[in-house]
């Protein structure tokens, strides 16, 4: 019933929005709320709907209009709400009533209650009851952290004690939150600014914004032997994972920069990136040795896309492809390919036949623990008899699940590394 009443206030809030709009540039606010919320109101006008729709202005106070610009933006944040209040709820009224962005956050991170929510692709969704987004929006009231902090970013104009006012009388949350002012500042370039290049060991990762001075910096900083060779990648990451930052990355170049030796004098090592999402593992075989060859796959033709771009950036022999659609077999995976086959543009980007076989003589995935165990017999055959495999983006307790799952096919199969608890797991592929 409260759930009801909850939603009925939205819609009703929805259904005012779309009478009342903003049109005074000084200050704004959407809403059919009443005078005495608001510092002071302008004025309405009606209008047909071939029109413009009705307005309803609202000033913020002159001290608060010398402060800020129409411009800046102000956080304001709920915290430290009972998951029974439906954050989730609160989230959509805050965006209906013109917020810029929400987020919610666990008001519990960091401490010891602490709760993890979100299931792995390839969980058993039921095995877990508290696992958010399986369930869709018929999660409601199960997919959120027991207590949680709702954040909501709005210009300046907004009177924000006019919407706690509302959130108040609607949603029958205290009236009770934090505001605090957004810096104002070029956040792309903020980033870029923090993001430095990423050595590891003779290797460095480098992105478009980054100068040479930026890269002797980086290699000034950590114990890199200076009569070694120095291998460079230059990424553009894009929307696909794969920066070079996380731990399990880290690991997995490091296993690569072990391998690729293994083969010099062959004929040209070729090896597999599953899961190559930016490509920089396979780009870094290829980078360590030119006879290398590497094929990627990825469920996302944006990731494809963007490792191939990757391949020409860096004149490496690495081409990147969707998996047949037949291979994926857990419903989240399966779900994003198939989106991804429809996409006319990538029909020529699936794993061609004579290269979907047992041709490489190492290969690499740095995923996650469930779809890593649900992809052991595909991933073993791809792999020559004799052939390296090195995996991770698995957690230091689902080590021994990946362990398993892949002994069948691998001999050694074991944990090489564990870094800020995360593991490198290894093999060799059984004759």
């Amino acid at each position: 019933m409260m759930a009801y009443r909850h939603i009925c206030s939205i819609l009703s809030v929805i259904l005012l929005a779309s009478v009342y709009h903003v049109q005074n540039t000084q200050a704004s606010f959407v809403g059919g709320l009443t005078q005495s919320a608001f510092t002071q109101v302008h004025h309405v006008t009606r209008s047909s709907k071939n029109h413009k729709r009705p307005f309803l202005a609202v000033a913020m106070s002159s001290e608060t209009e010398e402060e800020m610009s129409a411009s800046t933006l102000r956080s304001m944040t709920f915290a430290n709400l009972d998951k029974d209040k439906e954050p989730q709820l609160l989230v959509e009224f805050l965006m209906e009533v013109g917020a810029c962005s929400t987020a919610i956050t666990d008001a519990d991170r960091d401490t010891p209650l602490e709760q993890a929510i979100y299931s792995e692709p390839g969980d058993d969704p039921w095995a877990r009851q508290n696992a958010a987004v399986v369930c869709g929006d018929a999660a409601v009231g199960t997919n959120v952290w027991n207590r949680c902090n709702v954040t909501a970013h709005f210009p300046a104009s907004f009177d924000l004690k006019g919407i706690a006012t509302m959130v108040e009388e609607c949603l029958d949350i205290p009236l009770d939150f934090d505001v605090e002012r957004v810096p104002d500042r070029d956040w792309v370039v903020h980033v870029q600014q923090s993001w430095t290049p990423i050595v590891v060991s003779n290797m460095v990762l480098r992105f478009p914004w980054h100068s040479d001075e930026d890269v002797k910096d980086a290699l000034s900083k950590v114990d890199v032997d200076e009569s070694s060779v120095i291998t460079e990648l230059k990424l553009e990451g894009g929307i696909a994972f794969g920066t070079g930052e996380h731990p399990t990355t880290q690991m997995c170049l490091s296993w690569i920069q072990q391998q690729v030796p293994l083969h010099q004098g062959d004929t040209g090592m070729k090896i597999m990136d599953y899961g190559a999402g930016s490509g920089v593992l396979g780009l870094a075989a290829c980078a360590l040795d030119t006879t290398v060859t590497a094929v990627g796959v990825d469920i996302d033709a944006d990731a494809v896309r963007i490792a191939n771009a990757n391949a020409d950036t860096n004149g490496l022999a690495m081409i990147n492809y969707l998996p047949p659609l037949e291979e994926t077999t857990d419903s989240e995976s399966k779900s994003v390919l198939m989106k991804a086959h429809q996409k006319e543009q990538f029909e020529q980007e699936i794993l061609p036949v004579e290269q979907n076989g047992p041709y490489y003589d190492a290969c690499v995935a740095n995923i996650l623990a469930g779809p890593l165990v649900i992809l052991a017999p595909t991933l073993a055959s791809l792999v020559k008899p004799g052939g390296g495999l090195g995996l991770s983006g698995v957690l230091a307790p689902q080590a021994d699940m990946v362990v398993e799952a892949y002994a069948e096919y691998f001999d050694n199969v074991q944990v090489e590394q564990d870094l800020n608890n995360w593991v490198l797991i290894t093999g060799t592929r059984k004759a």
